[in-house]
């Protein structure tokens, strides 16, 4: 009851403020007011963090515009959305120097890949203090210039797709050699040697989204196809190309067999891991897909690959 009593009255008086100053931004609804409230109620560290905030939130944006910070996130909740849009954010790190001043926060609880997250933090600048600055940057008048739109959000109405191409203008973020080399010893002990390419393979359907939502998202599954549909190109890749083919997911509902060493159904492995599930994606050799999301950074690693079905 005390949580809802304050949620609602923070909410006039944010609603009130906003009008009072300027005019109210296109996206300062009652809906995104509500989410800002609880927030701030939800969390202890940035409810009581927010006060001691605001005065330097402020003197923030007395600084040049080509010093001073701003502050973004990242959808982290979907392997695609949350690889594409790190990929995105990291190429123009690296192009734009008035990129360079982003500091991002990113959320452990709901982030759908731990390696990823690790990744993210390790190749951009992030803070918990930019969870608070971001919180009031939605919630405070006059301070619409500090917040940094996720590359995927509807404000570019992009969709984590890289219309600009600017992802295939840089280098590829660097894995570590104990990284590559914990994967190369995994690929080995599935049958891979190293004159071999790897394929990676996915295929959509509805199995993975049930574990994540409890309402139906059938309004998706015309954008789904059955993996035996693949087998053919699968089997051509192996025999003639001496490939090393991997069909990917985390979880699948149709499962591929074929009589080969050289081929192996990872929705179904035991030994599966996120690491494996980012490291195969960047640095495989070449991937067949649906365009289902994940594979959106294997396009991105400037990666040659095919959409099917």
């Amino acid at each position: 009851m005390l949580i809802s009593f304050l949620s609602r009255k923070l909410q006039k008086i944010a609603i009130k403020v906003s009008t009072y100053f300027s005019p109210k931004p296109p996206y300062f609804t009652s809906n995104v007011l509500q989410k800002i409230t609880n927030k701030f109620l939800n969390d202890p560290l940035l409810f009581c963090l927010a006060p001691l905030s605001l005065p330097i939130f402020y003197l923030i944006l007395l600084l040049p515009k080509h010093i001073r910070p701003k502050f973004g996130t990242l959808n982290v909740e979907r392997l695609g959305h949350f690889g594409g849009d790190f990929m995105i954010r990291y190429s123009e790190v690296i192009l734009h120097p008035n990129k360079q001043n982003i500091i991002h926060t990113l959320s452990k609880s709901k982030s759908c890949n731990s390696f990823l997250y690790v990744f993210a933090k390790r190749n951009l600048r992030c803070s918990y203090i930019a969870r608070i600055y971001l919180t009031l940057a939605h919630a405070m008048p006059l301070t619409r210039s500090l917040h940094e739109p996720t590359p995927g959000s509807d404000y570019f109405d992009t969709h984590s797709r890289d219309l600009l191409g600017i992802t295939q203008q840089t280098k590829n973020p660097i894995f570590t050699t104990e990284e590559n080399n914990a994967a190369k010893r995994w690929l080995m002990s599935k049958g891979w040697t190293e004159s071999k390419p790897i394929v990676c393979m996915l295929n959509r359907d509805p199995a993975y989204l049930k574990t994540l939502y409890e309402f139906s998202t059938a309004y998706h599954d015309f954008r789904n196809c059955p993996i035996h549909t693949y087998k053919h190109a699968a089997e051509w890749l192996i025999d003639y190309c001496d490939a090393f083919v991997i069909r990917m997911g985390k979880i699948a509902e149709e499962r591929l067999s074929l009589d080969t060493k050289s081929f192996v159904d990872y929705p179904f492995i035991h030994d599966q891991s996120d690491f494996l599930d980012v490291w195969l994606w960047i640095n495989c050799d070449f991937f067949i897909s649906c365009g289902t999301g994940p594979d959106i950074m294997s396009s991105y690693s400037k990666n040659p690959g095919i959409y099917l079905n």
